[in-house]
């Protein structure tokens, strides 16, 4: 659900780095030729949050990333998502609160609540569809992401040709008490002390902030590899792709957004507040995701009604199977979400 913990603890050692030639940054304006490289703020919500515009051909089906986090924005981080931009306009949005939205306000950004982010996300997509005549908006939900853009969705399902959940979220207390399940099921024989840790936490309140805390902070440690190796492939890249002052601010924005949207969540169960869509409903998952719980998202799956629906597992993927696992994930994509946005 909320992976900052690992991520930013990874970037944390190259902060203070300096040297780097790129700006995430600068804006950059688009000709009118078939490819689409677009990178600027955006009017959203009364503030200015930086959005990017990536593809081959601006007549594709618009893939929305909506990051999660809360605050880790993936736009500076271009070559994770190059493989998409042949099937698909790649838009990528740093929220209120988060990258290159974050440096132009920083603390003083306002009113960062799920309800607003949900609200800003809506405002987006009536942005691309001006900016791009035409286009048919697929929302991908990634995480933290998948809470706002599964909102957005259900708030405003007139823009979007279709939802696709990755780490999809369920609820904050099933998501707790199914990560304490996932570590406990592959804990090592005789590892008596997290055995102990995790009976402690077991027994405590999953709807609170200080449980959610404690058992990410066990979690950061025992992902898949392929998490692993993702988040050491972002501390290695990240003084390249951002210039320091970005860096710090993107690293600054993960712990000021945690701070006050992490405190609005322990109460938060798609459950109990969605059992329909109006838009083809589409989760692709790794089977070994321990940030939010295949089991949990499976369920959730099967909870809400939707025009259509496909559950898609990649064996082997963890919480990042977007990024981790592009092969597969985009076969994925193309089977399922892009038929539905050309239509």
């Amino acid at each position: 659900m909320v992976v900052g913990v690992a991520i930013a603890s990874a970037l944390s050692a190259v902060c203070g780095l300096a040297g780097a030639q790129t700006s995430a940054c600068a804006t950059r304006p688009d000709g009118e030729g078939k490819r689409v490289e677009e990178t600027g703020f955006v009017a959203l919500g009364g503030i200015e949050q930086w959005v990017t515009i990536r593809g081959d051909d601006r007549s594709n089906p618009v893939l929305l990333h909506v990051h999660g986090g809360p605050g880790i924005a993936f736009s500076a981080f271009t070559a994770e998502f190059a493989p998409y931009e042949a099937d698909f306009t790649v838009v990528q949005w740093d929220q209120r609160g988060a990258g290159c939205t974050f440096g132009r306000y920083g603390q003083d950004t306002p009113d960062v609540t799920l309800d607003r982010i949900t609200r800003d996300g809506i405002e987006l997509a009536e942005y691309l569809k001006q900016r791009l005549p035409n286009a048919r908006i697929i929302v991908l939900g990634h995480s933290f992401g998948s809470i706002v853009a599964t909102q957005m969705v259900a708030r405003a399902p007139e823009h979007f040709a279709a939802y696709v959940g990755t780490g999809q979220f369920a609820s904050f207390a099933g998501t707790v008490d199914a990560q304490i399940a996932y570590m406990r099921e592959r804990a090592a024989p005789g590892d008596s002390e997290l055995i102990a840790q995790l009976d402690e936490l077991g027994a405590l309140d999953s709807q609170t902030v200080q449980k959610f805390g404690a058992v990410n902070r066990l979690l950061a440690s025992r992902g898949p590899a392929a998490d692993t190796a993702f988040i050491q492939s972002l501390q290695s890249r990240a003084a390249d792709v951002m210039a320091p002052q970005e860096l710090a601010d993107w690293q600054a924005a993960r712990g000021a957004s945690a701070a006050r949207l992490v405190p609005q969540m322990p109460s938060l169960d798609l459950f109990a507040t969605i059992s329909r869509l109006e838009v083809p409903f589409v989760v692709i998952q790794g089977r070994d995701d321990p940030n939010t719980p295949t089991g949990l998202a499976s369920a959730f799956f099967e909870h809400v009604e939707a025009p259509a629906k496909e559950l898609v597992i990649i064996e082997g993927a963890g919480h990042f199977p977007h990024v981790t696992h592009t092969a597969k994930f985009l076969a994925a994509l193309l089977r399922t979400a892009r038929p539905l946005a050309l239509h």
